[in-house]
């Protein structure tokens, strides 16, 4: 039985990847100068928010990815930027538990997921806040046609514009923030996007951070439209993640970053915490 019939599921930790594209929103980087991040994430659900919000049951889902994500200044201006993940997906029902589909004996799917790549345009700064506008086109390079809806990708090309801002205050806190739109093909709907956060640098070595990131469906796509079991590719969803993340500098060029995401106004997404470890190298 094919799952994505009966769920259209959208992991909150997907937002990880959005997180990564759309950092620094308002900067962009020197020319020159570059940024390299390798980045898992780990989620593992076994409830799932229907339309409208009502919390159901379901198969155990682990998604388990890798990314690679990189930007690079070609002049002070532009900056370009992609984001090349992996998936290992799983479905396993608990023993004891009403875990949704208990007849179902499981599956697995491993690999690439859609790739995202892009351009961000310096627009210039008024004051301390620096403006710039991006595109970003999804490349549809994963799966969608795994039976049980074990999909790493959505199979369809996307655009995403949008118009972010950076600020930096006097002292050791910065805001930044984006909203966009992203034109979907093959009967998704559209949806509008937009991101906020805040930064403190405790001292040189650690910066503490607080994102969040939002997603409005516009329901512009088919009906019939689910996007999988599996994935960052759900039709019609809505919600807003939130979630704190420490980076620790080793040096001026190399760094960790740690995070935990969660969510609410959920709607066509799964329930639980995700969680983020990543190592970043500059490019200077």
């Amino acid at each position: 039985m094919q799952l994505n019939k009966n769920f259209t599921t959208v992991f909150i930790i997907a937002l990880v990847f959005l997180f990564e594209i759309t950092q620094a929103n308002g900067w962009t980087q020197k020319k020159g100068n570059g940024y390299i991040q390798f980045s898992s994430r780990v989620t593992v659900a076994d409830e799932f928010y229907e339309p409208g919000g009502n919390k159901v049951d379901i198969t155990t889902f682990g998604d388990y990815s890798f990314s690679i994500f990189a930007n690079y200044g070609l002049t002070d201006k532009l900056t370009v930027f992609g984001s090349f993940p992996f998936k290992r997906l799983t479905l396993n029902r608990i023993e004891g538990k009403n875990s949704g589909f208990e007849f179902f004996p499981g599956d697995s799917k491993n690999g690439i997921s859609d790739f995202t790549v892009g351009v961000k345009y310096g627009l210039g700064k008024i004051g301390s806040t620096s403006f710039a506008a991006s595109l970003a086109l999804g490349i549809p390079v994963g799966d969608n046609e795994q039976p049980n809806g074990l999909y790493t990708g959505d199979g369809e090309f996307n655009q995403h514009i949008s118009i972010g801002f950076g600020h930096s205050f006097k002292g050791p806190i910065y805001i930044a923030g984006k909203a966009g739109y992203n034109f979907r093909s093959n009967d998704y709907s559209d949806e509008v996007r937009y991101n906020f956060e805040i930064g403190y640098r405790v001292n040189k070595s650690i910066l503490l951070m607080l994102k969040a990131d939002g997603v409005e469906t516009t329901r512009n796509g088919a009906d019939g439209t689910l996007g999988g079991t599996a994935g960052l590719f759900a039709n019609n969803q809505n919600y807003l993640a939130y979630g704190p993340e420490i980076i620790y500098s080793f040096s001026d060029l190399m760094g960790l970053n740690l995070g935990v995401y969660s969510g609410t106004r959920t709607e066509n997404v799964v329930s639980a915490l995700s969680y983020k470890a990543g190592i970043f190298y500059k490019i200077r």
